[in-house]
This record gives structure tokens, sequence and C-alpha cells, in this order.
């Protein structure tokens, strides 16, 4: 085969695999969200577009907020990524070309080229062919490259890592020690766990070569490697304490410290990670890889034959190295990470995978010829295309509603105000998925937020010149938007005491007394605490009462049993307090205050720890 006739056949492959991934992003995904970890790639994007780490708090975040939403939302911190810099500076390429998923698809493209060169210098024209076209016809590359997802990017930063490292290891030159290490830092700050266990058999495989050959080059190259990959730690480090005020906190855990590596409690208590659910994970993992990789049931088995075959005492041991330790290092993991279309989390061993398969495939096309080569990867292709296609139409049909969802958010008037209920986009949101889409934070077109019937008055109030809108999907599954007609009927919100948080005292049913569940504290009993908070109202500029009837038990005097205030940011910012004397019987206390801005207000009532305290109800008021 000449040169030239490689080169043709390269870029043709890396054509393909560039169009496939925008097709996939076009026609399966529709161009809709795989999760929300998409979202937030993106949304960091935007902001770097801007020049920006993180947007400012906004208000009434609870509307932008929810426990699965991937963004970081604090008053200190502000409005960012929980994810590390590395995928969203890539996205960014994709901005500036006017498409995010042209990135993705140029990370296809690019990543078999270098698979394709890799495999022509560790073994020749016909083994980076091989190479190029094992990760092409992937159905688990395939689907994957269609989405925002960092494994994208990281396909590409390991792929370029592995063919730099190939040039420094076999022509000794610096320069190629020192890409293969910026590739690695930027993997790093792309997807830090998986790049440090990648980072393990070649930081074995450096030393063991530093070791045999004891030359000064090589040393200095191995240096070079090192140095220019420790630029990603730095890197890190720097944007961590930029981002979150900490050198050493990664965004993800300053985000919620419950997704930290280890066994024990995670994902806010709720997840029990044992070594055994770990191995599980492992297992379910493998057999998914064992289909997707190629289409077929037997797919891993079949690699494992190519590799055997092929077998190339370095360049082999290298790369099932760094996939034994992907697999093995994620058991330590308690999320087992997207699965829809291959492990996720395994991704970026892609190119491990394919060239560790193509020496055999080489050597079997050097001992059977074409035709027998061509007759079974004829019957793989066919097996994968039939999977294609059948997850294809599933996966559409999946993220249809979602992509119709956001058709109509993208085709709204400027300044829209966009309220969507998840109760009436059930399978949009389906899955536990929660999905509002503001990529540029409050400075887009449009904003899109939660809708909570309680906080629309002072909503309306911050977006003034905004239109209300619904959005609304009907029993065809098309969305549209409904305006919201202008409601200024003053503001009367009633909470139910024993159903608020408290840090003392009990609920007790006084049905005996009319009063149903009543939130009681009593010397001697209970502490000194709140027995109401944690009911957050957004309220614009005006005049409110907080309502409340309780019944007092104490001696008479000027020392207070309890305490009501409104306070906001946390309680760092209060709007009006009072304090309730001893006395005897049932009581109406009424808080005036004033809010001159609009904020999250939080009633709350404090026990003092003397005398008894029962609250039977309390009411916000506008006047």
């Amino acid at each position: 085969m000449s040169k030239s006739t490689f080169l043709a056949v390269v870029l043709l492959m890396s054509a393909a695999a560039l169009a496939s991934s925008l097709i996939v992003a076009d026609h399966v995904f529709v161009r809709a969200p795989h999760n929300a970890d998409e979202f937030s790639y993106l949304f960091q994007a935007y902001n770097f577009a801007e020049g920006r780490i993180s947007r400012p708090f906004p208000p009434n975040y609870q509307a932008f907020y929810d426990s699965n939403c991937m963004v970081i939302l604090n008053r200190d911190a502000g409005w960012l990524s929980r994810y590390p810099f590395g995928h969203p500076l890539f996205l960014l390429a994709g901005l500036v070309l006017g498409d995010p998923y042209l990135a993705s698809a140029l990370a296809a493209g690019l990543s078999v080229l270098a698979v394709c060169l890799t495999g022509r210098l560790l073994g020749g024209y016909v083994a980076g062919i091989a190479a190029g076209l094992l990760l092409l016809i992937s159905p688990f590359r395939l689907f994957y490259g269609g989405t925002l997802l960092s494994h994208t990017s990281g396909l590409l930063k390991v792929s370029v890592m592995l063919l730099a490292y190939a040039h420094w290891r076999l022509k000794n030159r610096h320069i190629f020690a020192v890409l293969a290490g910026l590739a690695w830092a930027w993997y790093f700050n792309n997807r830090t766990y998986t790049a440090a266990l990648i980072a393990l058999p070649f930081a074995w495989d450096t030393i063991t070569l530093v070791w045999r050959e004891r030359t000064r080059r090589r040393l200095a190259g191995a240096g070079w490697f090192a140095a220019s990959s420790l630029s990603g730690v730095v890197l890190l480090m720097i944007y961590n304490q930029l981002a979150v005020g900490s050198f050493t906190t990664m965004t993800y855990l300053f985000y919620t410290p419950t997704e930290a590596l280890g066994f024990g409690l995670r994902h806010y208590g709720r997840i029990d990670h044992t070594p055994q659910r770990g191995l599980a994970i492992l297992l379910s993992h493998i057999v998914s890889l064992n289909v997707w990789l190629w289409g077929f049931p037997g797919s891993l088995i079949v690699w494992t034959g190519l590799l055997l075959v092929g077998w190339r005492r370095h360049w082999s041991r290298l790369c099932l190295g760094a996939i034994i330790f992907v697999c093995l290092g994620y058991v330590y993991f308690w999320y087992a990470g997207a699965v829809d279309a291959g492990p996720a989390y395994y991704y970026e061993t892609l190119p491990f995978l394919a060239l560790g398969a193509a020496f055999g495939a080489a050597r079997i096309l050097e001992r059977f010829g074409w035709k027998a080569c061509c007759a079974g990867l004829a019957v793989a292709v066919a097996f994968g295309a039939a999977l294609v296609a059948r997850a294809g139409a599933e996966f559409r049909g999946r993220y249809l509603p979602r992509g119709r969802l956001l058709r109509a958010v993208e085709g709204a008037p400027a300044k829209s105000l966009i309220y969507i209920d998840p109760a009436n986009n059930v399978e949009a949101h389906r899955d536990g998925y929660r999905m509002i889409y503001n990529p540029r934070g409050l400075d887009g077109d449009s904003v899109v937020a939660y809708w909570i019937p309680e906080a629309h008055r002072g909503m309306s109030g911050y977006f003034a010149g905004y239109t209300p809108f619904h959005l609304v999907t009907d029993d065809r599954g098309d969305c549209r938007l409904v305006p919201l007609a202008p409601d200024d009927t003053p503001l009367i919100i009633d909470f139910d005491p024993s159903r608020a948080h408290r840090y003392t005292g009990t609920n007790e049913d006084w049905s005996d007394r009319d009063r149903g569940l009543v939130r009681v504290a009593r010397e001697g009993v209970h502490e000194p605490g709140l027995i109401f908070l944690g009911r957050r109202i957004f309220i614009a500029p005006g005049r409110y009462a907080v309502e409340s009837d309780l019944l007092v038990e104490a001696l008479a005097g000027d020392d207070p049993v309890a305490k009501i205030d409104v306070v906001a940011d946390s309680g760092r910012v209060v709007l009006g307090t009072m304090k309730v004397t001893g006395g005897e019987g049932w009581r109406s206390v009424s808080l005036e205050f004033e809010a001159t801005d609009f904020w999250m207000a939080e009633p709350r009532v404090r026990y003092y720890g003397r005398g008894s305290v029962a609250l039977a109800s309390l009411r916000l008021r506008e006047l």
C-alpha cells in the first residue's frame, strides 16, 4: 500500500466519523441533552465565551436549581459548572464555529485520524487502517460521539497522547514527550479520575524505559513528559482557586462532597457503595461492552482473540494495562455512569481497544488475505448496523420530547420568561431528569425557570420587561407557549408548621382541640432553637406581614419565650423581627416588615427554652 493511498483512506474514515457524529446528534438525539452533564458543560462554555468563570448568583435560585442539575449555585462561588474546565474549553471551539456539536464531531474525526497514525507507526499501513476502521464501526463510539459529553473530547486527547507517546518512545525526540504530556494534562482537566488511571501504566512504562536505556536523552525526555503532564495538575489547582476559592477543592466536590471516590455512603447518603456493589457494576459494564464494542454479543471475546493473535510484548501490554486500570478503577466510584450505548466511563479506552485488536487483524490479513478479512468485517458491520438501527430508533423516541421542548424554548420571542412544570412535561423530564435550559444564565434572549406558583409575583417583578409564558405539552406531545395572564392579587402563602423543618420541638396531634397537628416546644423537654424554618419564598419589594397563631404558656414578663423573624440571604439579612413574651392562652401575632429589594424570604420561629410554645399556623401576606 502506498503512502498516498493510506492517507486517502485515513482521511475518508476521519470524515466518516465526523459526519456520523453529526448525523447521530441531529437525527437520533435530536440535539437534546443525553443528561444534565451536557447542559453543565455547555453552560460553562458560554461562561468562557464571555470571559468569565462564573455568573452572578441568580435571584429565586430555586427556580433554576435541582439536585441533579450538575451546576453550582452558590452565593459566594456564583453560577458555574461543577466540572473542570477542559471539556467546556473544547466546546468553546464549537461555539466559535457556530455549533457546539461540531466540536464533538471534530473530536470523533480527529480521534480516528490519530488512532490510524498510531497504528501505522507501530504496525504499518494495514494495522493503521485496521485500528481506525475498528474504532469507526463501533456503535459505542458512534452514539456517544453524537453528544456533548466530555467523553467526546476525552477520546481525542487520549488518542493524541497515545500517538505522541509512541513517537517519543520510538524516536526519542523531546517534542513528542512534551506533546504527550500536554495531551494528558488537558485530559486531566477533562476527566480527572480516568486520566489518573490511564497515567499509571504510562508512568510505569516510562520508568522501566528510562531504567533500561539509562541515557541522558531518555531521562531528559521522561522529565519533559512528567513536567508537561504536571502542568495539568497545576492548572487544575489554579482553576479550583479561581472557581471555588480553594486550590485543593475540586469543583464537583464543592457541588457535593458526597460524590467522592471510595466506599461508604455516597450521593447525599442515599447510596451505600460497597466493594461488592462496585464489582457488580464492573461486571455489568463488561457485559455491556461485550455487545456495544462492535454491535454483537461476543464483541469483547473477539477483541480478546485479536489481541492475543497480534500480541506485541510491549504495546499490547500497555494497551491492556490502560484498559484494566480504568475498568478496575471505577469499582471505587459509586455511580455506574451512562450505560445507554455502552459503559461511558470506559469510552476513552477505545483507542487502546482499537489498537490492540488492529495488530491481530493485520496478522490475520497477512495470513488469510483480504477476502477472509472482508467477509469477517462485513458480518461485524451487519450486526453493528442492526444494533445501530434498533437503538437509534429507541433513542430518538426517548429524546424527541426533550427536543420538542427545546425547540419551543428556542423559538420563543425575545425577552420571554418561560415557566416549565415537570408534571406537565413528564416525557421530557422522566427518570428523574429535571431540565432547565439557560446556557447563558440570565443573559440569554429568554429565561427558563421552574414554575413555582407562590414565587410568580416576585419573578414577574424582577423580570419586569419579560413576557411570561407557560410551556405546555399537549396529548400529542407537541409543545407550545401559553401566555400567562397578569396577576395583581396580593401574595398570601399559608404554611403548615408541622411540615416545616425544625431544630427542636415536635409535632403533636391536637385534633381534640380543633387544631390538628401543631408544632410544640416545652421547657425541660426541648432545647432552645428554631421550631420553624426552611420555607423560602421569592418576594418583590413591598410591605408584608407574617401572621401566626401561638399558644404561649409561661409567666408574664419581659423575658422572651419565642422570637419570630424573617431573614434572607441564608440569614445574613434580617428583614424583620419581633419577640413573643410570656402570658397565657392563644394569641394571634403579626410581624410587619418592608422589603426594599428582591429577596428569598424565610420566616422563622425560635424557641428560647422557657415555658412552652405551640405554633398552629403561619402565613406570609402582602399588605
